[in-house]
Order: structure tokens, then sequence, then C-alpha cells
């Protein structure tokens, strides 16, 4: 009967077999990101008349939201797992930066035009029917698009790693997209309120377009922002640091049709008021 030991000599072939399957882990995840973020397209292009379903019965441009929150699962995650193998390249970072054009530049850009596109009775009983709304959102999602660009090719030149510092220069990607989607996710919660859902809706669209705009120019400036993580698993008492978020976590499951919106709107804030801060008290913060 055969020694199922494996030889002194197969040992180092099998450890790097599982070292090559355990570096495809961070690339699959990348690419799950992507997939995440096509999938968001996909979604909120999507045509009600058409026979395409979609998961739990959700709206294409809840879907979609959903695809780009899976997307930052998985690009939150890539990066992690590229550490934890030892596996860090540059084509890794290449890659996820093309995969983040796609879901946090991309998409965010396509589902706003969607909003915009879409019937709004409060923009088409004011304003002409909306038309000059639906130039605008062009415009801004053009200026987002590109400032995403911009800002993932500048990162990459930078070379500038999120783990050795507690911040970014500039809005991320993935922050401005969730800004955006939260935006979208309150247009369809006041689309809900048939009080007030129309003009609520309508100001919502107007502040996507100019959302767009913004956290583009954002993500292109000089201000700061926190890295969240690194800041919650920095140094001792990280237990301590957990607990906020294990209480905004919970409100979250309650709530998440209102929290998850103002988190990701609060964070594309953040960085204006820590700027004003640190010119009123550069020494403190």
């Amino acid at each position: 009967m055969a020694d199922p030991t494996p030889s002194k000599n197969e040992k180092p072939a099998i450890l790097t077999r599982k070292r090559r399957m355990a570096g495809m882990l961070p690339t699959l995840l990348t690419l799950g990101n992507l997939v995440c973020g096509f999938a968001a397209i996909i979604a909120a292009t999507k045509d009600e008349t058409t026979g395409l379903s979609l998961p739990f019965g959700w709206s294409p441009l809840k879907a979609a939201c959903m695809f780009i929150l899976l997307g930052m699962v998985c690009d939150a995650l890539d990066g992690t797992a590229a550490r934890l193998t030892r596996t860090m390249s540059r084509m890794g970072a290449e890659l996820d930066s093309l995969a983040d054009v796609v879901t946090f530049g991309l998409a965010p850009a396509v589902m706003a035009c969607k909003v915009v596109g879409m019937d709004i009775p409060f923009i088409a009983a004011h304003w002409d029917d909306g038309h000059w709304l639906h130039k605008c959102v062009f415009g801004a999602a053009a200026v987002y698009i590109s400032c995403a660009a911009l800002r993932l090719a500048w990162y990459n030149v930078e070379d500038a790693s999120p783990d050795a510092h507690g911040g970014f220069t500039g809005l991320p990607s993935p922050g401005a997209a969730g800004a955006v989607v939260g935006l979208i996710m309150l247009y369809g919660v006041l689309g809900d309120n048939k009080d007030y859902g129309g003009m609520a809706q309508g100001i919502t669209a107007v502040a996507v377009v100019l959302g767009l705009l913004l956290l583009g120019l954002a993500m292109v400036s000089r201000m700061p922002y926190t890295h969240m993580v690194n800041r919650m698993f920095k140094g001792r008492a990280r237990i301590m640091r957990l607990l906020p978020l294990l209480a905004v976590g919970g409100v979250l499951v309650v709530w998440p049709t209102y929290v998850l919106p103002a988190c990701f709107l609060g964070y594309a804030l953040s960085g204006p008021v820590l700027a004003v801060l640190r010119r009123i008290h550069p020494a403190r913060i």
C-alpha cells in the first residue's frame, strides 16, 4: 500500500501550488468588483418591459445600488487578501484601478443619468419637461467619470499606500460612488411618499446632478479624508473603537435606506470640514 504522506521533494511542489491558488483570491475579488460594476450598469439601464429578472424582486435602481455596495465589499477585501497571501503586485494595483473606474466611476454616472431621465412629475410640470436637466446631468456625469479616471491614475502614479497612513488626499472613488448611491436611494424612498414624493424626488434629482459635479471635483481635490478602516484598527483599544461602528451597524440593519445614505454623504462632506478645521487649527488636526 502506497504511503499517503508526501515525500520531502513533493512538499515544496504542494506548497507552491497552494500559494498559487491563494494568490488567485485577490485577483478574483478584484474581478468580482468589476463584474459588480457591470451588473450595476445592466440593472440601471434595464427596461421594465423586458423579461430580465432581478434578485429579490428589486427595482432596477435598487438592484444597481446593491451591486455597487457589493463591489465595495470586494474592493475592500482584495487588498487585504493580497497582503495576507503576500501576492501584492503592480499588475494587481492596475487591475484594481481598472475595476474601480467601472464600478465607482462609470456605473454611478449611468445610474444618475437613469434617475434624471425618468419621468419626474414635479420637474415636468414646472420646467419645460426637464430637458435642461437632462443636458446638465450628461455634463456632470462626464465630469464625474473623468475625475474618477484621473484620480485613480494619479493614485497609481503617486503609489501612496493608504495602509501607511490614516487618510487619503481627495475623496476616494468608493466614497464618491457611495454618496451617489445614497442620493439615488433617497430618491427611491421619497418616491414612495404620496404626499410630497413628486416635489421631493424633483429636488433629489437636481441634487444628484450637483452631487455628480461636486463629488467629481472632490476626487481630484487636495482635501483630506480619513481612512476609516485604518483608523479603527490602528494602535491599542481597538475594541473600544469598534463600539461606535457596531452601533452604526445595528442602526443600519433597522433603517438601511436612511442610515446608509447619511453615512456616505457624511463621509463625502467630512473632507471640506477637515480642510476648514486644518486652516483654523493646523496643529490640532
